[in-house]
């Protein structure tokens, strides 16, 4: 042997044959022996197999040695052999000669230590992230985490002391607990001296591209921080085909990713409670829209902020009235907000303020402030389309003559388009333009816009459930396949998910209850919000933290529910029985986006409650994020009770509003631009 050919070895391994040409000169060769070496053996070999018997042919003698007696070594096996001539002359070599062994590889590769990540490679793109500092911090944190849709080097160490690397090396594996892939591995290079066995073989420097954008789309339930860990196992062959691979389930270190679910977080000012949900300005690129979020801080200072699609700063603006409401955003990025509900008993006046962007970065935003005397708005303003135009109720008037919906055009503050619709004030609007949608005490009122969008309809159109009383805070969501359905929620006492038609209630038209195969969803507790629909489903949160699912086409006992007052896993806050949660919002495949008072934000779904991230406690009903689609996923807004605003990454995208699909409470207002939709 050239010392240089390595033989598989250990248990199973087959037998190594050797020839060894013999000739004597003189009397003739008689025969040929060969001993093992026990040293090289494990120490239980059969030293009755020591002995090998060879077979003469014309070549030579020929041996079968047992390379499978070698375990867990990479070393010679060593022999001596023993020739006679037919005059019983003797001759021995071995069995330290060098053409008396032969080499055998019984261990597989070494790897020095498990995939490691080079944070600092971290890429990704679209927008990323600005600089860290005390109100800003990218979810990378200081180089610790990558971004869900990033890529990143990761490197790994391995040797073998035997036959040595292979060439080329099998893929790497990234995985979580529902997804796994694989990533191509490619050597770097080479250095050090690891064996001790003569073997000059040196430690291999391998890497990989690890992108998570494509290779781990479904992640694991984050820890309460929202990072979760990905896990990356190193898959090694030396030349004889031997493996080696990590271990899996590593959850930080070595052997995994960590991932930061949320991309950014900026605090738009200390302390500040959202005044309702953020708004998405107008773009064609989904995941690079700028957010816009009010506060409800006094108009002393600034309450309004709109921050790029990275977190940092944008502009901002002082409203002079404090913010109530979510804030609304027409398509050519004007925005909308009302001022906060105040008593009418003596006087009162209601505020929709109009925001422009600064025309440039050294100047300021322009606010025009449109007032209303007699009237109070506290309720989210809602953008109808056509020609835009904001659409605000009155949660309270000094008088009941006096008119209850006000239609604003962009740059016009007087005189608004009113009109009476009902006969109360009500605690919000939606719309299915031409058609809006007011909640009232008792179900719900609609009025059309007529001769051709330039007047309200003097007759207006009431839901009636004869004498059952069925209250309602929040307006209906419309569907509209045919014939139109209006779904709404009431509050206690009658606690239910209701469907209603336009029909005639003698001689008048009215909405009604469908009926049919279908029968109104009980709830447990009161239901404040506007539901919200898919093809499905309804879902509605009560005021006691559950989340409801019932049947779009039968109603009746809810699908499923999940009560986010119940303990969430392990490590997550429990709450006390006064916790609360926003109004669900729908992501693609059925799962509704929550946050819950605490600051926990959470997933529901038939499978039941994943919580994503912790953010600090806000004051009251939370607000509902606001969605964006981000590559194959989606980016919710979350705001907290210290003025954070967190851009969190969802494995699915947001659903797509259409005449079956109603994925926010606002889906008819520019404030719920989810994917390409505009003013639905």
């Amino acid at each position: 042997e050239d010392g240089n050919t390595w033989f598989l070895g250990g248990p199973g391994a087959p037998t190594v044959e050797i020839v060894l040409p013999v000739s004597d000169g003189g009397a003739g060769f008689a025969s040929l022996a060969l001993h093992l070496d026990a040293a090289d053996l494990f120490d239980k070999f059969p030293p009755g197999l020591l002995d090998v018997t060879g077979t003469l042919a014309a070549d030579g003698v020929h041996f079968q040695l047992p390379a499978s007696g070698v375990y867990l070594k990479e070393q010679h096996l060593r022999f001596t052999l023993t020739a006679t001539d037919l005059l019983q002359h003797v001759a021995t070599l071995g069995p330290d000669d060098p053409n008396t062994m032969i080499w055998v590889d019984a261990l597989p590769p070494v790897i020095v230590f498990a995939p490691r990540v080079d944070y600092t490679t971290a890429a990704g793109t679209g927008p990323q992230c600005g600089t860290d500092g005390l109100t800003y911090q990218c979810g990378r944190r200081n180089q610790t985490h990558l971004l869900a849709d990033d890529t990143a080097t990761v490197g790994f160490d391995a040797y073998d002391c035997g036959a040595g690397m292979a060439q080329s090396q099998p893929a790497a594996m990234v995985g979580t607990k529902a997804t796994s892939h694989t990533a191509a591995v490619g050597e770097k290079g080479r250095g050090g001296s690891p064996c001790s066995n003569g073997s000059t073989d040196k430690i291999h420097h391998y890497n990989f591209t690890l992108n998570l954008a494509t290779q781990a789309l479904t992640y694991d339930p984050p820890d309460t921080s929202s990072t979760t860990p990905v896990q990356l196992i190193a898959n090694v062959q030396d030349r004889l085909l031997q493996a080696a691979s990590t271990a899996p389930g590593a959850t930080s270190g070595d052997g995994a990713a960590l991932v930061s679910l949320w991309r950014w977080k900026s605090q738009v000012t200390q302390n500040a409670q959202p005044s309702g949900s953020p708004a998405l300005l107008p773009g064609n690129n989904a995941g690079s829209r700028q957010i816009a979020v009010g506060t409800t801080v006094s108009g002393l200072s600034t309450n309004l902020f709109v921050l790029n699609a990275y977190g940092t700063p944008a502009w901002s603006a002082k409203v002079a009235s404090a913010i109530s409401g979510d804030v609304a955003a027409g398509v050519g990025g004007l925005l909308y907000v009302v001022s906060p509900q105040v008593p009418c008993s003596t006087s009162c006046a209601g505020v929709l303020n109009m925001i422009s962007a600064p025309v440039t970065a050294t100047a300021t935003a322009t606010v025009q402030s449109c007032t209303v005397p007699g009237v109070s708005f506290g309720a989210s303003p809602v953008i109808v389309g056509g020609t835009e135009r904001a659409v605000v109720a009155s949660t309270a008037r000094q008088t009941g003559t006096l008119n209850n919906v006000f239609l604003f055009s962009p740059g016009a503050c007087s005189p608004p388009e009113s009109a009476v619709v009902g006969t109360a004030d009500s605690p919000g609007i939606s719309a299915n333009w031409p058609t809006l949608f007011l909640a009232s005490g008792q179900g719900f009122t609609s009025v059309d816009r007529v001769n051709g969008d330039t007047a309200f309809s003097s007759s207006t159109v009431a839901y009636n459930n004869g004498a059952a009383t069925v209250p309602t805070s929040a307006p209906p969501a419309i569907s509209t396949t045919s014939p139109s359905n209006a779904i709404f929620a009431s509050g206690s006492p009658d606690d239910m998910v209701r469907r209603a038609f336009q029909t005639t209630c003698a001689p008048l038209p009215c909405w009604q209850d469908v009926g049919g195969s279908f029968a109104p969803g009980p709830a447990g507790a009161n239901l404040s919000s506007t539901p919200v629909f898919d093809a499905a489903n309804i879902y509605v949160a009560d005021d006691k933290a559950k989340v409801y699912a019932f049947s779009r086409s039968a109603g009746g006992a809810a699908a499923w529910s999940v009560d986010f007052r119940a303990a969430l896993p392990s490590g997550w806050p429990s709450v006390s029985n006064s916790a609360t949660v926003s109004p669900p919002i729908l992501l693609q495949g059925g799962t509704a986006l929550v946050v819950r008072s605490d600051g926990v934000v959470a997933l529901a779904s038939a499978a039941g409650a994943v919580p994503v991230l912790k953010m600090a406690a806000l004051t009251g009903l939370p607000a509902a994020p606001v969605l964006d689609s981000r590559g194959t996923g989606g980016v919710a807004y979350v705001h907290d009770g210290e003025g954070w605003i967190y851009a969190l990454q969802l494995a699915s995208p947001p659903a797509i509003p259409s005449s079956t699909v109603w994925p926010r409470p606002g889906r008819d207002s520019c404030n719920s631009r989810n994917a390409a939709s505009l003013c639905q």
